[in-house]
C-alpha cells in the first residue's frame, strides 16, 4: 500500500504535467498569432501586438518619463538637502543662547548672579 508522501507525490506530478501540457497549448497559440501579426509587421509590446513606429514612440515616451523621473528625482533630493541645512542654521540662529561665558567656570558664574540679586 502507498504510503501519503507517494501519493502527494504522484498528485504533484500530475498537476506539473497537466500545467506544462496547458502552458504548451497556450505557448503554441500565442506562436500561431504571434506569426499571423509578425506578416502584418504587428509586434507584441506590453501585451499588444503593435507597429514598428507606435513602438518606437512608446519606448521614446518612456525614456522620456524616466529621464524626467530621474531629474525630478535629483531635484527633490537637492530640495530636502537644502531644507535639511537650512533648518540647521535656522535652528541655530533663533534657539535662545544660553547667558554663560564659555571662558568662566559654571559656579563662578552663578555665584556672580547670585550675588547681584541679592543686592
Amino acid at each position: 500500500m502507498p504510503s501519503i508522501s507517494e501519493i502527494s507525490r504522484d498528485k504533484h506530478d500530475l498537476l506539473q504535467r497537466y500545467r506544462a501540457s496547458l502552458m504548451e497549448d497556450m505557448l503554441e497559440d500565442l506562436r500561431q498569432q504571434a506569426e499571423k501579426n509578425a506578416e502584418e509587421e504587428l509586434f507584441a509590446w506590453a501585451g499588444e501586438f503593435r507597429s514598428r513606429d507606435e513602438i518606437v514612440q512608446l519606448y521614446n515616451e518612456r525614456k522620456k518619463w524616466d529621464r524626467r523621473f530621474l531629474i525630478d528625482t535629483y531635484a527633490l533630493g537637492i530640495v530636502l538637502l537644502l531644507a535639511t541645512v537650512g533648518l540647521g542654521f535656522a535652528f541655530e540662529f533663533i534657539a535662545p543662547r544660553p547667558n554663560f561665558e564659555k571662558d568662566v567656570s559654571a559656579t563662578a558664574q552663578a555665584e556672580l548672579i547670585n550675588s547681584q540679586t541679592n543686592q
